[in-house]
């Protein structure tokens, strides 16, 4: 089967770890709709223009393969009409959703679901508490919605340090430390702005606990 069209679909950073935690994922359709609906209603108010959009942490190896990477996929269908906006799904592994695309086609189109290959869409496979596997100062706006609630503090960390690198000044960056359907409208927001400082990015989002170890870090942003 000719598999060509997934070349630029799916980029690695690098070697895969050889263990790999499994986290289980039950990501579900609209979960993340009111936010998504939230960052279109921006993008028109502001008038449209380029930009890049990270969505990290994509449920890629959801139970039901129908579901994998399919918040990323909606947020990627919503944005379609406006071709200077580019999706960008980030997950620590890939394999099973690189399965489903390589078994199917470009065209497969779960009923009721968006498509896996759009466009504006790719996805990168990638540790987000080491490397996004972006370029710094390349993207406007990052997504992390019901992922903390499954990381440790070091995690968070490493994670909220790669996000803080990846964004442009006055870049958003859209959390969630709870599963965002408890709280579907009101996701965090931090905006990276010129004199800004890692320090006070991970004073905000991590856990007080175990914080000092990681500012340190932060010292040399």
């Amino acid at each position: 089967m000719d598999i060509g069209y997934l070349r630029g679909v799916i980029t690695r950073t690098g070697m895969r770890p050889a263990r790999m935690r499994t986290i289980p994922q039950h990501t579900y359709g609209g979960r993340n709709s009111q936010a998504h609906n939230m960052l279109l209603q921006d993008y028109i108010r502001e008038g449209h223009g380029r930009k890049r959009i990270l969505d990290i942490g994509i449920g890629a190896s959801n139970f039901t393969p129908e579901l994998r990477a399919v918040t990323t996929r909606e947020l990627a269908q919503k944005f379609l009409p406006y071709p200077d906006v580019e999706i960008i799904g980030i997950d620590r592994d890939l394999g099973l959703l690189e399965v489903m695309l390589s078994n199917g086609s470009k065209d497969f189109q779960p009923r009721g679901l968006p498509p896996f290959v759009m466009p504006n869409l790719r996805y990168i496979e990638a540790d987000a508490a080491q490397n996004l596997g972006v370029e710094p100062n390349s993207a406007d706006t990052a997504l992390c919605f019901n992922v903390f609630q499954h990381l440790s503090t070091g995690e968070i960390a490493g994670l909220t340090q790669q996000v803080f690198l990846a964004l442009k000044i006055g870049g958003k960056f859209y959390f969630s430390r709870v599963p965002l359907e408890a709280f579907p409208a009101s996701p965090s927001c931090l905006i990276k702005t010129e004199n800004d400082t890692l320090t006070r990015w991970l004073e905000i989002i991590v856990p007080s606990i175990e914080l000092n170890a990681y500012l340190s870090l932060a010292r040399l942003f």
